[in-house]
């Protein structure tokens, strides 16, 4: 709803590329399901992107995203690393060209839940879903 949302930090005017990661743990005793969040992501290359990555894997990547954007992404049974990455001036360009007037050069996060399915409720999302296996800088704040 956006009125505690996490949000990556402003590295606007940094001399090179900046990293920020806000992680989520999911422990070895979860069954597989799915994992739901809404993200706005007011980034733009080559300035910033942002993605999610599981397991060291990126499972989706965001640009001009001006308006919340609900996603949800499949998850095997087990351990899972989740990393929210907000990433600036991955290229290191220098200059950058100007910003856009519409982009914020930030992402946020709200609303992240853990949905555990019964094993039914996953061979019928294995349809139309990959159930996927297998920080620096600074971190994202609450807002």
């Amino acid at each position: 709803d956006g009125t505690s949302s996490f949000q990556s930090p402003d590295f606007d005017g940094s001399p090179g590329p900046r990293v920020s990661n806000a992680t989520l743990m999911i422990g070895p005793d979860y069954g597989g399901g799915l994992m739901n969040v809404v993200v706005l992501a007011s980034v733009l290359p080559p300035h910033d992107f942002f993605t999610i990555n599981i397991d060291g894997v990126t499972a989706t990547q965001f640009a001009s995203v001006i308006e919340w954007q609900p996603v949800s992404l499949g998850l095997s049974p087990g351990e899972h690393k989740i990393d929210f990455s907000y990433e600036y001036n991955t290229f290191g360009a220098d200059p950058l060209p100007p910003r856009q007037p519409q982009i914020e050069g930030a992402a946020w996060i709200d609303s992240v839940e853990i949905v555990e399915l019964t094993r039914r409720q996953q061979n019928r999302l294995r349809g139309g879903m990959n159930l996927l296996s297998a920080g620096e800088d600074e971190e994202f704040s609450a807002r």
